[in-house]
């Protein structure tokens, strides 16, 4: 294999975990803030 394709492939790799990272972070804030509400709405609604 040439260096210039196995380049890419590493550049491609590492897009690909960037891509997955941001994509979990981005699941596990819409599910803090929809913890948060969730909370904020049972406590207020136990007062």
């Amino acid at each position: 294999m040439n260096p210039k394709a196995r380049l890419r492939r590493i550049k491609e790799n590492a897009l690909n975990k960037s891509f997955y990272r941001f994509v979990f972070s981005f699941i596990a804030v819409i599910a803090g803030v929809l913890l948060f509400i969730l909370i904020v709405g049972v406590g207020s609604g136990v007062q």
